[in-house]
């Protein structure tokens, strides 16, 4: 992992125009009852996972808002800071690992079996709308989500991650998957999915299901154990709204290349899912990303480009019955559509550095349905105007051609520079 060309898929950002909108400036003075469910909000909980290893900056916190107002970042009775957001621009947080992660085990030594970590969630709030993405980084490793509101959450999750492609004697890469309360007596079900490899570091098997109690606060992690253990399809309920998290500690995609990297992805609850997926291409790379493809429902078949490729039994659980891993497509970088006939999530994975060769280690992005794109969206990179942050972002813009296959004119990028909002095409 060379930190001198490491990229990091930041913020995906898939947008979808109509071809019979008007072109017109795009008010930001009322994000909400523009975008509606949005990840802009006044109340986040999240935790991270551990990274590759614990020597480097730590965790980021990145927050903007088009307001000025006051944001709190803490992890209760631990850790706190408070600091003002400028409009339109990005003011950050940094935490050690020690205070964002709920445990600090080096990667040579086996993870703690799953348990729950009481009052470690890391809390985020504000007066006014923020926009929150959250960077996890060390020498050579690191990854990141955007942050979803409390508003937003949900009680039903299918976890997408990665296996543990090493040894578990030398070297511990587990897959993990985090649940947060957000809400005291929260009872949380977990039903392990994977392959029949998969286990846990507590004893829990492909089929197993256990369940425990949280309050506000408390995180739940389950690590894998062993190689070739998986935790997606692992299916997550709960009586209240809970915040997922999942990932890898660093993976290899697919197993066979070298060059592993951190992953971690903020789950989207399976109320926002849809039908239709738009995989886009990653810059720079010379083949397509590997995908996983999870259904909502049983007896759900799966489509690419609108012919049929599989028919998923199942609602998660074991792979190839409830979920698939694959590449988008063979041959060179194109975009692909993936669709079911019933609710579907898929999750995008930048392959290794040594599947084509090139200087990029993998991320993990869970795609947005064709059913939840809008017209507009605010959104901050992680980079601070003379300060922290990665000096290489990209955003994947997914756009309805005009007839000549051309960027429609109605689509603009706003960006705020020497004081004002300035609209290109």
């Amino acid at each position: 992992m060379n930190p001198r060309k490491l990229l990091i898929e930041i913020i995906i950002i898939i947008i979808a125009f109509s071809s019979n909108l008007q072109s017109q400036p795009i008010d930001l003075s009322n994000i909400s009852s523009q975008l509606g469910t949005t990840h802009a909000g006044k109340d986040f909980w999240f935790t991270f996972h551990p990274n590759y290893s614990g020597q480097g900056a730590g965790v980021y916190i990145f927050v903007t808002s088009k307001v000025a107002t006051p944001v709190t970042l803490e992890v209760p009775g631990k850790f706190m800071q408070q600091k003002s957001t400028i409009p339109y621009k990005t003011i950050y947080f940094v935490m050690p690992f020690t205070s964002a992660q709920p445990f600090n085990t080096p990667n040579n030594q086996a993870p703690p079996y799953e348990q729950v970590y009481y009052g470690a969630g890391i809390h985020v709030y504000s007066d006014d709308e923020i926009v929150v993405y959250c960077a996890s980084t060390t020498n050579g490793s690191a990854d990141g989500f955007t942050a979803f509101p409390v508003s937003v959450l949900g009680r039903d999750y299918i976890v997408s991650s990665w296996a543990d492609t090493f040894d578990n004697t030398t070297l511990f890469m587990p897959s993990f998957t985090s649940i947060v309360g957000v809400f005291d007596q929260t009872r949380v079900y977990v039903s392990i999915g994977g392959s029949l490899s998969t286990k846990t570091v507590g004893g829990m098997k492909q089929g197993s299901i256990n369940n425990w109690t949280l309050y506000k606060g408390d995180v739940l992690i389950i690590p894998s154990a062993g190689k070739d253990a998986d935790l997606s399809g692992t299916i997550i309920t709960s009586t209240k709204p809970v915040a997922v998290i999942s990932g890898n500690r660093c993976a290899n995609v697919p197993s066979t290349e070298q060059g592993c990297d951190y992953l971690i992805e903020q789950e989207i609850p399976t109320y926002a899912w849809g039908k239709s997926y738009y995989v886009s291409p990653i810059y720079t790379r010379a083949k397509n990303s590997y995908i996983k493809i999870f259904s909502k429902d049983a007896e759900n078949t799966i489509y690419r480009d609108g012919s049929m490729i599989a028919s998923l039994k199942t609602k998660g659980g074991i792979e190839t019955e409830g979920w698939l891993t694959m590449r988008a497509d063979q041959g060179k970088p194109r975009p692909v559509v993936i669709s079911g006939d019933r609710p579907i999530s898929v999750s995008q994975f930048n392959p290794s550095r040594g599947d084509d060769n090139t200087g990029i280690d993998p991320f993990q992005i869970n795609l947005v349905s064709k059913e939840q794109f809008q017209k507009e969206f605010y959104f901050t990179p992680p980079k601070v105007e003379g300060g922290i942050g990665f000096n290489l972002n990209y955003i994947n813009i997914i756009y309805q051609p005009t007839k000549e296959g051309l960027i429609p004119d109605e689509l603009e990028i706003g960006i705020y520079e020497n004081q004002n909002l300035n609209w290109y095409k």
